[in-house]
């Protein structure tokens, strides 16, 4: 079973998103194939806080948003 994130998107326009600290694009991004269980998604962008978190992947789709400060 897999896992897979719908949509990661950021309130900034262009942020870069990576899973498990390798870039899989800039918001918003599909990520297609994540494997189940606990993974760190971080977004950044130039002259914002770089955002991190612990997520968990189930079998199916998951949509997350991220409020850049």
């Amino acid at each position: 079973l897999i896992g897979r994130l719908q949509e990661a998107s950021a309130s900034v326009e262009g942020a870069t998103v990576f899973l498990d600290r390798m870039s899989v694009g800039t918001a918003p991004v599909t990520i297609p194939n994540v494997a189940p269980g606990s993974h760190n998604l971080s977004v950044s962008a130039t002259g914002y806080d770089r955002h991190s978190e612990t997520i968990e992947v189930e079998p199916g789709s998951r949509t997350i948003t991220v409020a850049k400060r």
